[in-house]
C-alpha cells in the first residue's frame, strides 16, 4: 500500500522585497519573482504583486523630509532599477517600486508589510552586527542567533506574515 501525501501549495499574491543595495539583492528580487509567478494554476484571475521597497535610513539629527544627499539618492535609483530589471523578468507579476525614508530599518519593514497587507517578505540576512551585549553596551538587548543582524531579527519577530530569508553565498 502507498500512501502519499497530497502537494501542500502556499501561493503568495503579493510580496514585500526589502532591498539594500547590496549583491545579494539579485538573489532576493529573483527568489521573491519566482514565489510570485508560480501562484495556483487552478486560480485563472489571480494577480501577483512584487513590491520593491528601499530603505533610506535618515538619523535623528535630521529632518525626516530633508534633501538627500546626492550619492544617496542616486544608489538608491540605481538599486532600485536594478532590482527592477531582475524583476520584469516575471511576466505575470506586476512589480512596484518605493523608495521610502524611515528612522530603522527594522521598523520600516515591518511598517510597510503592514501598511500594503503583504503575504510574505523576502528579504536577505544581514550579517550580524559586532556590537555585543545588552542595551547599555550598545547591543540589542535581546536575544538573537549570531548569524544573524539586528533587523532582520526584528523583522522575524514583528512581521505580520511570513518571512523568508536568503542568506549571502558563502565565500
Amino acid at each position: 500500500m502507498v500512501v502519499t501525501r497530497p502537494r501542500v501549495s502556499i501561493d503568495f499574491h503579493n510580496i514585500l522585497v526589502p532591498i539594500f543595495g547590496t549583491r545579494i539583492d539579485d538573489d532576493i528580487v529573483s527568489t521573491a519573482g519566482r514565489m510570485a509567478a508560480e501562484g495556483d494554476p487552478e486560480e485563472k484571475d489571480a494577480h501577483s504583486v512584487m513590491t520593491i521597497l528601499y530603505l533610506i535610513e535618515i538619523p535623528l539629527t535630521r529632518g525626516i523630509k530633508d534633501p538627500l544627499p546626492e550619492a544617496v539618492a542616486e544608489e538608491a535609483q540605481r538599486a532600485t532599477k536594478r532590482a527592477k530589471e531582475v524583476a520584469d523578468e516575471y511576466e505575470d507579476v506586476e512589480i512596484r517600486v518605493e523608495i521610502v525614508r524611515v528612522r530603522k530599518r527594522g521598523t520600516g519593514i515591518v511598517f510597510n508589510a503592514r501598511r500594503l497587507g503583504v503575504d510574505a517578505i523576502v528579504m536577505g540576512a544581514e550579517p550580524p552586527s559586532p556590537i555585543k551585549g545588552g542595551a547599555r553596551l550598545g547591543g540589542i538587548g535581546d536575544y538573537r542567533p549570531e548569524e544573524i543582524g539586528p533587523i532582520t531579527a526584528y523583522v522575524l519577530k514583528r512581521a505580520p506574515c511570513r518571512v523568508l530569508l536568503t542568506a549571502p553565498r558563502s565565500a
